[in-house]
């Protein structure tokens, strides 16, 4: 199946203008790659052969750029490598992986899709390994890193390390970064951690010590925000910690 220009006539296009026209083209290569990435991200996970469609268009535009594309190349790779997962071809997927962090080695996303496609591949071993050195990577992410990592390449780590059977490893993970957080500005990253506790069903004591901390006396916007996020995922029935001793249970305005 063929979706939108085919790489060939954007190659025509390009080919004809220079100079700064040139440059406008590459811009449109650009825009159409995220298109192309979006409308496959945004098709629904049945139709699968449109999915790769779309991902298999945006990555021959890149490929056709041999400058400039190395990074929207990568995002490519890591949709293909997403998709491979999806339809249970583990053994691609762990090419899929390798070959974004030839591009991009520091890219926790890969790794985790990396660590996650070796499992199901049944290369336990070096699953094991991957993710253990991953689980370090995220040791060391400064504050500035923090916001965009502790998502979905943490969930991924987490996930595959509750399927490992290797929950210690799992909350010792948690509990690093949990650590890193100190005040009320932080608490969108408590609430991600906490999440995570919540769904793979991981001991909270950590949480419980740590909320406190996070919570303004008097109860300030973001405490109230956090309490009502906390309450939402308990109705949802996942059990996260109590409130902070002396906490009311709502506020005015709140709905709580």
């Amino acid at each position: 199946m063929v979706v939108g220009l085919l790489a060939a006539e954007w190659r025509l296009l390009i080919d004809r203008h220079g100079g700064s026209d040139r440059m406008q083209m590459i811009s449109g290569v650009e825009e159409a790659v995220v298109r192309g990435l979006s409308q496959s991200e945004g098709t629904p996970d049945a139709q699968t052969e449109l999915k790769v469609s779309w991902n298999e268009w945006a990555l021959k535009l890149c490929e056709g750029e041999t400058t400039g594309c190395e990074q929207l190349r990568s995002k490519c790779l890591l949709q293909r490598t997403v998709l491979h997962l999806q339809q249970q071809q583990p053994a691609r997927a762990v090419e899929s992986a390798a070959e974004v962090l030839t591009i991009m080695p520091s890219s926790t996303h890969a790794r985790a899709l990396l660590c996650t496609a070796q499992y199901k591949a049944g290369k336990k071993k070096q699953a094991a390994a991957t993710v253990l050195e991953l689980s370090a990577t995220f040791q060391r992410l400064d504050d500035s890193q923090m916001n965009d990592e502790l998502g979905h390449p943490l969930e991924l780590t987490i996930a595959l390390l509750v399927e490992m059977h290797r929950t210690k490893d799992a909350l010792k993970l948690l509990g690093g970064l949990l650590g890193r957080i100190t005040g009320p500005r932080q608490q969108h990253l408590y609430f991600a951690i906490a999440r995570l506790h919540a769904k793979h069903g991981l001991n909270k004591e950590a949480l419980t010590l740590k909320l406190p901390h996070l919570c303004s006396d008097p109860p300030d916007r973001r405490t109230w925000e956090l309490l009502k996020s906390m309450a939402e995922v308990r109705v949802m029935g996942h059990a996260l910690p109590s409130s902070p001793r002396g906490a009311s249970r709502g506020s005015p305005g709140t709905g709580m």
